[in-house]
């Protein structure tokens, strides 16, 4: 799952880190580590609780993947 994901759904912008880390129940400096994929455990925790995001991941590997055939 990508974090650029992620964050947009939460909202982007200032403080959608913080929300993240609430919503997780971690630190804000622990999402902030995050690279361009968010941990599988993460990742695990909030499709648990927002299974909209599962959605969301899965039009990324879509849209990846006709990106990469288009090439």
């Amino acid at each position: 799952m990508k974090t650029s994901t992620v964050v947009s759904f939460f909202g982007g912008g200032r403080g959608a880190k913080s929300r993240i880390a609430r919503a997780l129940g971690v630190s804000t400096a622990a999402v902030a580590k995050w690279r361009e994929f968010v941990p599988d455990g993460s990742a695990y925790q909030l499709i648990q609780r927002f299974p909209a995001l599962y959605d969301l991941d899965k039009a990324d590997c879509v849209d990846a993947s006709n990106a990469s055939q288009t090439q």
